[in-house]
C-alpha cells in the first residue's frame, strides 16, 4: 500500500477516501481495511499511514506526499 499511494497519482478523486479505499482494495496487506465513508478523511489517512507502517516496518509513507491536501492535516501526513 506505501507503493501504491506514494508512487500512483491521486487521479481525479475529489473525496481523498475514494483514492485510499481503491487503492486499499488492490494492496496485498490491505484485507481488514474495509471502507468506512462514516469515518473523516483524515481518519481514513491515518488507518492507512497505520496500516502501512504496520506492513511494511518503515516509516517511509510519512517522508512521501501522497495525500490530498486538507484544512488541519498533521504534519505527517503530506499533501
Amino acid at each position: 500500500m506505501e507503493a501504491l499511494l506514494s508512487y500512483l497519482p491521486e487521479f481525479e478523486a475529489t473525496d481523498g477516501r475514494d483514492f485510499v479505499f481503491a487503492l486499499a482494495s488492490l494492496a496485498k496487506h490491505y484485507t481488514d481495511f474495509i471502507p468506512d465513508y462514516s469515518q473523516s478523511v483524515i481518519r481514513v489517512y491515518k488507518n492507512a499511514i497505520e496500516q502501512a507502517v504496520a506492513t511494511s516496518r518503515s516509516l517511509n509513507i510519512v517522508c512521501r506526499p501522497w495525500a490530498q491536501p486538507l484544512p488541519n492535516l498533521p504534519s505527517w501526513i503530506l499533501p
